[in-house]
């Protein structure tokens, strides 16, 4: 089980708005951490500020985890841009596939690029309980 795409807006046909970019790097990002072995089911959300360039909170909950594996977790989603910019040129959201989308649906379907994992090989297996990792240069990490 991987979600990171919940909240936002998905009708528009802007995919470089961060309300659709982010539910996808998030989601590619969850996908990463399960395929990687670290968690058996991941849930990430981004949190972004107006003028922001990095989410001002990650929040991450992956299931069966315990410190080892958090910390691990965090290691390896600091190799992702979560800035806005990076999303959209990592995940190509200025080349229009959203007819494709609006047909097959944003989640589970093959060959989108926020489905696309790249080096992810089985690590171990693993409910990080909603908390809050903070990734990369944080400006704000709530806890909660």
């Amino acid at each position: 089980l991987t979600r990171g795409v919940c909240g936002g807006a998905f009708s528009g046909k802007d995919g470089t708005k961060v309300d659709r970019s982010a539910a996808y790097a998030a989601r590619q990002a969850a996908l990463h951490v399960v395929r990687s072995g670290l968690a058996s089911s991941c849930e990430i959300a981004l949190s972004y500020a107006i003028g922001v360039e990095q989410p001002v909170a990650i929040h991450i909950q992956a299931d069966g985890s315990n410190k080892t594996q958090l910390t691990a977790i965090q290691q390896e989603l600091q190799s992702f841009d979560f800035s806005p910019a990076g999303i959209i040129d990592r995940l190509d959201l200025r080349t229009p596939i959203f007819e494709r989308t609006a047909r097959e649906g944003h989640v589970g379907v093959k060959g989108l690029p926020w489905e696309i994992v790249q080096g992810s090989e089985p690590i171990i297996t693993s409910h990080i309980k909603c908390g809050e990792l903070p990734l990369q240069k944080q400006k704000e990490v709530r806890r909660g």
